[in-house]
């Protein structure tokens, strides 16, 4: 089954983002997200830092009689499935919603035959780690700081094996870049270790057959070098 196909039997709605979700969505995320800052006026993302995140992803929107009260993101990287902005409104939050979205991303990911499912959580929100260690996620020592904040990795492994991405010259493709997206063209696809030269520094990474080194580069020129693995088509 498809993810919509998960959420309905679970009894959600949803749907794939559109760019009229923008102003809804983003005022939505930030209120769930305030927990991140009490007492500021924080915000977590804006519209145009989601809209990027809707090109590198897939941005779902979770509705309740035609009104939007939640979204997901569900991106690929390499054998797992990454999800992220869970957030639900104030009204919707605290009864189950949330839990049947979790389960419906795990019973997507077996279902097409993913390997991991993995997200992130804030260190501050220790609710949020004991939340997903029900759910059989583990910690991983991928962590990383961002706005003051440490991103604790979680992962749960499942059955199955998804095959790379194949990339080619000429893709648009983005790829997590702190708290936000950046992008680029693939220039270069090299299937063994490959090194450049970017900014005054050598870069390499160890490509293969299955995760190709990708050379990108960005509107100003500059190259970046990354594993296949590490990014993502976009649209362009």
């Amino acid at each position: 089954m498809s993810f919509i196909e998960e959420l309905s039997s679970r009894g959600i709605s949803g749907r794939r983002y559109q760019k009229s979700d923008l102003h809804t969505l983003a005022p939505l995320i930030n209120e769930a997200y305030a927990y991140q800052r009490p007492g500021e006026d924080y915000s977590r993302i804006d519209e145009a830092e989601l809209a990027k995140r809707a090109k590198i992803s897939e941005l779902y929107a979770i509705q309740s009689d035609d009104v939007m009260v939640g979204c997901v993101y569900l991106q690929v990287s390499d054998r797992t499935l990454e999800f992220g902005l869970l957030a639900l409104d104030a009204n919707t939050r605290g009864k189950g919603m949330g839990r049947k979205i979790v389960e419906s991303i795990i019973a997507y990911a077996d279902g097409v035959g993913f390997q991991y499912v993995s997200l992130r959580y804030m260190s501050t929100a220790i609710w949020l780690k004991k939340f997903y260690e029900s759910f059989g996620f583990e910690e991983t020592k991928d962590i990383y700081s961002v706005n003051g904040f440490d991103l604790v990795g979680m992962r749960k492994k499942i059955e199955g094996v998804v095959m790379s991405s194949d990339f080619k010259i000429g893709d648009h493709v983005g790829w997590q870049w702190g708290n936000g997206i950046a992008e680029g063209v693939v220039v270069e696809v090299r299937p063994e270790t490959t090194t450049i030269e970017t900014k005054g520094k050598s870069i390499t990474r160890n490509g293969n057959e299955e995760d190709p080194a990708i050379v990108i580069e960005q509107k100003n020129g500059t190259r970046v070098l990354k594993l296949a693995r590490e990014i993502q088509k976009t649209t362009d």
